[in-house]
């Protein structure tokens, strides 16, 4: 027993003193990535260690390292301690990978082990709306909300399906209802200041968008930042307001190499696993 503890010890000396990724903590991504350092760390030492494999399945689930996440969440399942919301976040990645059949199923598990659960149904009506049957799709939202009534996001997604459907008007009252719960809820901003540029609503496509570089960055991923940046750029530049679009195109360029970064990141917090 003492010379295992001991062989353990000089294990996690070792890589402790080997570990060199370069994060910060107050980063949206380099968060997770800390995080699955630790979980590979922790499981090097103790295999069994479903905390970890439950640590590193959400952390990649952030990173949008969907296969990996998805493996992660299936140990967790099979090992018979799963509960509802890790058939939530399997299906959420499934969804992602465009195995909607799968994501559907797990989305229904949650819904019996949990029939209370708002995200059952809201996942669920993503994976409908993917699939084109809109009406579902609203019929699951419509759960949702009544779910949870207080959820900007789910009204901002239900605006999603309405856009789908071309039905503008009734598209744009879900994206406003959403902003006027929570005026600084990105994600709605970010999808109504999309469907402004959509509609050649530039300046008021400007106005959502660049209320996204106010908030605060561990909360905002680099993909929205992305997607904002380049979408600023077109429409300043279909303004003629070219200084401007220079501007955002540059920032959107300092995104996307954050972008490049992180999978090398990635791979330095898992050199343990």
């Amino acid at each position: 027993m003492k010379t295992k503890l001991k062989k353990n010890l000089i294990i996690l000396i070792l890589i402790l003193l080997g570990c060199s990724s370069e994060t910060n903590p107050n980063n949206f991504e380099d968060r997770f990535v800390k995080d699955i350092e630790t979980a590979c760390l922790s499981l090097l030492l103790n295999p069994s260690d479903l905390g970890a494999v439950r640590l590193r399945g959400d952390a990649y689930s952030e990173l949008k390292q969907n296969e990996k996440a998805v493996k992660d969440y299936s140990i967790l399942i099979n090992s018979g301690k799963a509960d509802y919301t890790l058939f939530l976040k399997r299906g959420k990645a499934l969804h992602a990978l465009g195995q909607y059949e799968d994501a559907l199923s797990d989305f229904d598990n949650s819904i019996v082990l949990n029939p209370k659960n708002a995200w059952g149904y809201h996942r669920k009506a993503d994976v409908l709306s993917a699939l084109k049957k809109y009406n579902e799709a609203l019929n699951n939202f419509s759960v949702a909300i009544s779910l949870l009534p207080d959820d900007p996001g789910v009204y901002t997604c239900r605006g999603r399906v309405y856009r789908n459907q071309n039905q503008n008007e009734k598209a744009l009252e879900a994206f406003n209802k959403a902003i006027e719960m929570d005026q600084n809820h990105f994600y709605s901003l970010y999808k109504r200041g999309l469907f402004y540029l959509n509609h050649d609503q530039y300046q008021q496509s400007i106005d959502d968008l660049k209320l996204l570089e106010t908030i605060d960055p561990p909360y905002l991923s680099y993909q929205y930042r992305e997607t904002a940046f380049v979408s600023m750029a077109y429409a300043h530049f279909k303004l003629k307001e070219y200084t401007k679009a220079i501007s955002h195109f540059i920032n959107m360029w300092k995104m996307r190499s954050c972008i490049n970064s992180l999978d090398e990141k990635i791979k330095a917090a898992e050199k343990n696993r």
